[in-house]
Order: structure tokens, then C-alpha cells, then sequence
């Protein structure tokens, strides 16, 4: 049983929870390579015009997967992930666009994770997965365990300054843990992970501040406690949980001056995003006009105006630092 995970959304978030998962009741976990331009071309050519870059990008790894001749596609459905709010609402409907959308794709294993039910906890989606390719009972518990440490460790691997696809080489292929590099200064990067960790749809932004001399913090290199305690500055809750993960760890690196200025990276027509991205600017202004510059990405995004724009606010920062 060939199981494909698309590299894209949620992947960041959870990818060795689910090969772990997979792996053990049984299924040979075959994922979609790193975001390139037939990827790209791929989800724009059969995704709708007006939906935001991530989920094109997603389409695409679908769409490769699907050539691959994989048996089933992973493509949970996340509702809720805490008891007080939900994830972004095109994770919710994301496996029926992806089936109403895309024709002659394999199946689609679209388990429901809803902590606010308790029929759809974490464990009873696991527990459904491993029910439907008749795996025991006591394997499907064991697996799920296995799972959980596994994300834990990527976790903890994060929070020592690793990017999630250099924890992951990490975890599956025995890679080293090397030293973070320092740099004359900080900057931390905030967004969602699928935006911020995609090389290709960023332009390899994270390497091109590291070539400039710059420490790169990011959102998953704050401990969660952190980030909790600094969200709480808002005076409502956010309703969408990742989205209040970027305001707290923004906040964070705002308040405690951790780094030297922040580059917010946004989905164009992302709604969560243009909401987040004010609260977050109004945030810096109040503490003293705090650097920050908004990247917003769509597949139209020109390397030469990124760089241009990237060696503008490095040096800006140099400069305030003299």
C-alpha cells in the first residue's frame, strides 16, 4: 500500500507524526519533492484563479503524486486543534476541493482531527485510518505513540534552531545535529510555515539572509509557551489557531527585542493573513516603530525586487545598530 503526502500546508506542521504513523501499520509513505516550477505550473493550471498561492502549490503536489501511481493520498481534514478555535477554513474543506476539483486522483484519506468532539480526537482518526486497512488494534495504538514522540522530537529539534526540513533529515536520515551559525544581527521570519519554509515560492529567502550575514529566528524556534503568553497581549482571542501562533511569536520577538527587526511573509488574497499582518504592524508601531517589512507572495514574484528589498532592510537594521 503506497500511501503519497503532498509537500505542502500542514506538511511543515505534522509530516513525521504522519510517516511515522503510516509507516508502522504498514504503508510505504511516498512524498512529492521539494515545490519546483512544474509543481508550481501543475496547481495553477488546475486550481481556481482566486484561491492563494499555498493551496495552488498544494494542488501541484497532489497532482505529482497522483502521476506516481501512489495508492491512497494523505489529506486529513484539521478542524480544531484546540479547544478554543479553529484552523483556517480552507483546511477544514480541503479534501472535498481537492476531490471536486481534481479528476482521476487515488483515493483520498481524509480522516477528520477535531478536538472540540470527542469522537474526533487525534487517536480516534488514527484509530479510523488503521481500522480501514485492517490493522489490530494493538498495532494501530503503538503506531499512534510512536507518532506522537516522533512529532515531539521534530518539535524539540526546531527549538534548537532547525528548520523543519533540516530536523526532518534529522529524524529519517541520521543527519547531525550542526551548530546555528550566528550573525552580526537577528532577524526573525514569521508566517506560516508553508510560506516560510518553501524555498522555491520564497526565492530561498532564508538562505538569501543567511548569505547576508543574518541570524534567521522563525516562529517554530519559540517555545509554544512563549508564544502563548505573548498572544494574550491581543485584546480578544484570535479564532484561528496557526494565525494566533504568528501574532504571539511576532509579539514575542517584539516585546523581548530578540532580534534586531522581523519580516512578516504573507499569502497574497490570504484573508487570515491581511488581518494578522495589521495587527502584528500595529503592534511594532506602538512599541516604538519596531522594524518590520511584509513579503507578500504570489506566483508572480520577481527575484531581483525580492533581493533588492531583502538587502534594503538588512542594511537598514545594520544601520539603526551603529
Amino acid at each position: 500500500m503506497k500511501v503519497g503526502i503532498p509537500r505542502g500546508l500542514l506538511f511543515y506542521h505534522y509530516y513525521p507524526m504522519w510517516r511515522v504513523f503510516l509507516e508502522e501499520i504498514g504503508a510505504e509513505v511516498i512524498t512529492s519533492p521539494p515545490t519546483a516550477k512544474e509543481i508550481l505550473d501543475l496547481g495553477t493550471e488546475n486550481s481556481q484563479d482566486d484561491v492563494c498561492l499555498p493551496v495552488k502549490i498544494f494542488f501541484g503536489h497532489t497532482l505529482y503524486l497522483a502521476d506516481k501511481k501512489v495508492d491512497y493520498l494523505f489529506i486529513p481534514r484539521i478542524v480544531a486543534v484546540e479547544k478554543e478555535a479553529y484552523t483556517c477554513p480552507k483546511f477544514l474543506g480541503l479534501p472535498d476541493v481537492i476531490r471536486s476539483t481534481l479528476s482521476d486522483i487515488p483515493p483520498v484519506i481524509d480522516a477528520t482531527v477535531n478536538v472540540k468532539k470527542k469522537d474526533k480526537s487525534p487517536l480516534k482518526a488514527a484509530l479510523e485510518i488503521g481500522r480501514k486497512f485492517g490493522v489490530p488494534l494493538n498495532k494501530i495504538r503503538s503506531a499512534y505513540e510512536s507518532s506522537c514522540q516522533a512529532l515531539w522530537e521534530y518539535r524539540r529539534l526546531m527549538l534548537k534552531g532547525l528548520t523543519p526540513d533540516e530536523a526532518i533529515d534529522v529524524l529519517f536520515s541520521g543527519k547531525k545535529v550542526e551548530k546555528k551559525e550566528s550573525g552580526d544581527i537577528k532577524i526573525g521570519v514569521v508566517g506560516h510555515p508553508y510560506n516560510v519554509y518553501d524555498r522555491f515560492s520564497t526565492l530561498d529567502m532564508l538562505g538569501k539572509l543567511k548569505n547576508m550575514g543574518a541570524e534567521v529566528i522563525t516562529g517554530e524556534m519559540i517555545r509554544q509557551e512563549d508564544i502563548e503568553h505573548h498572544a494574550e497581549f491581543l485584546p480578544k482571542r484570535l479564532f484561528w489557531s496557526y494565525e494566533r501562533d504568528i501574532v504571539g511569536s511576532a509579539f514575542y520577538l517584539i516585546h523581548t527585542k530578540k532580534v534586531d527587526g522581523i519580516i512578516n511573509v504573507v499569502s497574497f488574497e490570504c484573508g487570515p493573513d491581511s488581518l494578522i499582518t495589521e495587527l502584528i504592524q500595529s503592534e511594532a508601531r506602538r512599541q516604538g516603530n519596531f522594524p518590520i517589512m511584509v513579503i507578500t507572495l504570489d506566483e508572480h514574484t520577481g527575484e531581483a525586487g525580492l533581493l533588492t528589498r531583502l538587502e534594503a532592510f538588512v542594511d537598514m537594521l545594520r544601520m539603526r545598530k551603529r
